[in-house]
């Protein structure tokens, strides 16, 4: 399937709305906004100009106004509309600081926006609901399009997530090298009639799943998942870890070791001091979440599934079980140091352990 470029809503579409005219193409540029991001709010822009009737029929195309039709009026599965008391069940997340960064940023915003002198013409501004409704819409649809190009696909945007399945089911996609156009390709084979054609959208966390798509994965995917990749992460020390991002913990234990005055010295003391350094941090981390959530997010307490609750507690087992690994690793280090302290091991056996464990989740075992 072929989806032709005058289809696509991208942030030049955004400019050429009557809101768009006003802002120009820099306006964003004094709140250090990524290009990307700074697409996605013109492209925002643009849907909620649409559904606020600010776009005259002369300025869109029927097909772009029955794409605006079809979109979902209720984002409220997404977390940055979710009332106080939801956001509450996601204690210990880091998903509570980036829902509070979004909806500042969204205020921000909106406050440039409604200040605007209008241009002839064009009438009031939309409202904060409409605009906070544009935001989730672009946020949860938006396709990469090459670089940092950014844009909406009607028809490809309606598809499902899938990262493995039968051959053919999940389609290929990206924007063609040849005119531009969106192209969807099913695998070699093509697939059967009548069944459901699914994209993938990537690899990753239950907490970036929910934040942007507002589902999260259960345990039976995640486990197929996982055959192509460790998707799960955690804040650590102010940075996104995960299991098998061996070079990330390695130099997030280097810091330390910095800290303790030293890069690689093969000081057994000051290896230890800094693997205790390192623990201490992942420690820290794991006393962010609620007293009893670890009973509660292991059995999910007969949660109803799909609920906020339940979404709540999978993101967060998710990411104790990435800080719990992280433990495992320093607790097996430290052991390991007591054996090079003793002359059993070498430091130079000590750190292709390390390296090879921080890399290798499954050998951490078998390895040390």
């Amino acid at each position: 399937m072929s989806i032709p470029p005058s289809l696509f809503i991208t942030a030049a579409t955004g400019l050429s709305s009557s809101t768009g005219k006003s802002l120009g193409p820099k306006a964003f540029d004094h709140l250090g906004f990524s290009k990307i991001l700074t697409s996605s709010m013109f492209i925002s822009v643009w849907l909620a100009d649409m559904v606020s009737g600010l776009v005259p029929p002369s300025s869109s195309t029927p097909l772009l106004r029955k794409f605006v039709s079809s979109l979902p009026k209720d984002m409220s599965h997404i977390p940055k509309v979710w009332s106080p008391k939801d956001i509450s069940y996601l204690q210990g997340s880091a998903l509570v600081s980036e829902i509070a960064v979004n909806n500042e940023n969204d205020l921000k915003s909106y406050a440039m926006i409604s200040g605007l002198p209008r241009v002839p013409g064009a009438g009031p501004p939309f409202s904060m609901e409409v605009w906070r409704w544009s935001q989730s819409v672009t946020n949860s649809r938006l396709f990469g399009m090459g670089g940092d190009d950014v844009g909406l696909v009607p028809v490809a945007d309606m598809m499902n997530h899938e990262l493995k399945s039968e051959a053919g089911k999940v389609c290929d996609w990206g924007a063609s090298k040849l005119d531009g156009s969106f192209e969807l390709k099913a695998g070699p084979k093509g697939s059967p009639a009548g069944e459901e054609l699914v994209i993938s959208y990537g690899l990753h966390s239950n907490r970036h799943m929910l934040k942007y798509y507002g589902f999260v994965q259960d345990r039976e995917e995640r486990i197929k998942d996982r055959e192509m990749g460790e998707p799960e992460e955690a804040l650590v020390g102010g940075v996104f870890v995960n299991i098998g991002a061996g070079e990330k913990i390695l130099r997030e234990i280097g810091k330390c070791r910095e800290a303790e005055g030293s890069k690689w010295s093969g000081d057994v003391a000051l290896e230890e001091a800094a693997i205790r350094a390192f623990r201490l941090k992942v420690e820290e981390s794991r006393s962010m979440y609620p007293e009893g959530s670890d009973e509660e997010d292991r059995v999910g307490l007969g949660m109803e599934v799909g609920s906020r609750r339940q979404q709540a507690a999978t993101v967060r087992r998710g990411e104790k079980r990435v800080l719990l690994h992280l433990e495992r690793i320093c607790d097996v280090a430290i052991e390991v140091l007591g054996d090079v302290k003793e002359g059993k091991l070498g430091m130079d056996k000590y750190r292709e352990l390390l390296k090879g464990t921080c890399e290798m989740p499954k050998l951490i075992n078998k390895v040390w």
